[in-house]
């Protein structure tokens, strides 16, 4: 995880050599480091971070990618095809809800198809914070400072001055 963590600090660091929007591929790798390390907090870091510093928002793909686990999303068997099916649905839900929510849902049923490109990344980004940020019991926050930990994994990756700026 330190590895992880303080490659990306080394990137940041020469952020004017990378191009503006950084290359999806990279990102993407980046984050999936971040997600098999089970590092929840450096995945959170590094997501903010692609999104503030290179204007990058996830792809759909990539976001199916991420809740499901994988680099390879496969549709050759049944259970594959269901298993993308199940988590597609209960992402458009998740991003329909926090619409209805914010007052943005506009009743279409069509909704998620109409929405800009733009605004379909920013739902997208929005619904991995969600997903990648830790739930805990009131017992286990007791123990466990999630927003210590976001600022620490933040700080040792390079980008805690844009974390605290964007809370």
């Amino acid at each position: 995880m330190e590895n992880a963590r303080n490659t990306f600090h080394e990137m940041m660091q020469f952020v004017d050599v990378f191009k503006e929007p950084i290359d999806g591929q990279l990102a993407r790798k980046i984050l999936h480091t971040f997600r098999r390390l089970h590092d929840n907090h450096g995945f959170l870091a590094a997501l903010t971070s692609l999104r503030n510093t290179y204007g990058f928002v996830p792809t759909e793909l990539l976001v199916l990618e991420l809740v499901v686990g994988t680099t390879n999303l496969a549709w050759d068997t049944p259970r594959a095809r269901q298993q993308l099916r199940t988590e597609k649905k209960r992402m458009d839900l998740d991003i329909m809800h926090r619409r209805e929510a914010l007052g943005r849902f506009s009743g279409s049923a069509n909704e998620m198809e109409q929405m800009s490109t733009e605004e379909r990344g920013e739902e997208l980004y929005e619904y991995l914070v969600r997903v990648y940020t830790p739930v805990r019991s009131e017992e286990d926050q007791e123990f466990i400072d999630d927003t210590h930990l976001l600022e620490e994994a933040a700080q040792q990756m390079g980008v805690y001055n844009e974390a605290a700026a964007d809370e």
